[in-house]
């Protein structure tokens, strides 16, 4: 199982660079090809590419790959 199966169902929160709102991704939109998303608030594109969201998402698996051993 790779780690788009692994975290499918969960969300990561970041802050949109733009209008500094919080808001809440899945993801599966960190694996995606384009690695853009759209900002709900002020629909500006958020290219995740050495992103805050991946930064979380590689934090996240580092401590669920401590937290079960492997």
């Amino acid at each position: 199982m790779d780690a788009k199966e692994k975290f499918k169902a969960q969300k990561i929160s970041l802050q949109c660079p733009h209008c500094n709102k919080d808001i809440e991704i899945g993801t599966s939109a960190v694996f995606e090809n384009d690695h853009t998303i759209t900002c709900p608030v002020c629909q500006t594109k958020i290219h995740l590419e050495n992103s805050e969201a991946l930064n979380k998402l590689r934090k996240q698996l580092n401590g669920l790959k401590k937290w079960t051993g492997s």
